[in-house]
C-alpha cells in the first residue's frame, strides 16, 4: 500500500475511532465519511463509480459493505469539482 492509502486511512479511522477496527463500512459509514447521502452514494454505485464493494446476498436480503482500503484508494484517486467526480487517471 503507497503513503497516501495509509495517509487516507489514517484519516478514516480519525473521524471515527469505532472505524479503526473494522475491515468493512457500511453504506451510512461511508456517506458519513465522504459527505454525502446514502442515495447518492447508491447513485454513484449503480452507475458504476466509487469505491470498490462487496454485495453479500442472504435469503431474500442483500447487504453492500465496503473494504475500508477500497475507500480509502477511491478517495486519493477522486475529486468533485463543480459536481463532477473526476478520476485521477495518473494513479
Amino acid at each position: 500500500m503507497n503513503d497516501l492509502i495509509n495517509l487516507q486511512l489514517d484519516l478514516i479511522n480519525k473521524i471515527n475511532p469505532k472505524y479503526e477496527k473494522k475491515l468493512l463500512l457500511t453504506q451510512e459509514e461511508v456517506a458519513d465519511i465522504i459527505g454525502i447521502s446514502t442515495g447518492t452514494l447508491k447513485n454513484i454505485r449503480s452507475k458504476g463509480f466509487g469505491p470498490r464493494y462487496i454485495k453479500f446476498k442472504y435469503g431474500n436480503k442483500e447487504r453492500v459493505l465496503y473494504p475500508k482500503t477500497a475507500l480509502a484508494q477511491w478517495v486519493n484517486e477522486t475529486e468533485k469539482i463543480n459536481d463532477e467526480w473526476i478520476i485521477d487517471e495518473k494513479n
